[in-house]
């Protein structure tokens, strides 16, 4: 019973991380690259990012459901994530 709670739990999770590399990270990484900032991580190593992005989706997949089912959630998430990542 514990076993498969986790096993469900996984398949959302990976699922989750997966649609939100794709719903958020790539909109906040072309965000960057519109504005010209070369030296930002989400640039220099895309592949790194994307990892990263996704294994912190999955750690917060709980948090990022909202974001990813309601569209004005996941404006106001892409532009907050902008913001803190592009701030000096």
């Amino acid at each position: 019973m514990l076993v498969d709670i986790i096993v469900y739990y996984l398949i959302f999770a990976v699922s989750g991380g997966i649609l939100s590399t794709i719903e958020h990270y790539i909109p906040i990484r072309n965000l960057i690259k519109e504005e010209g900032i070369e030296d930002h991580p989400f640039i220099n190593a895309p592949i790194i990012g994307a990892i990263v992005w996704m294994g912190a989706a999955i750690l917060f997949i709980p948090k990022l459901v909202l974001p990813l089912l309601v569209d004005s959630a996941k404006q106001k998430f892409i532009t907050h994530t902008y913001q803190v990542t592009t701030a000096d």
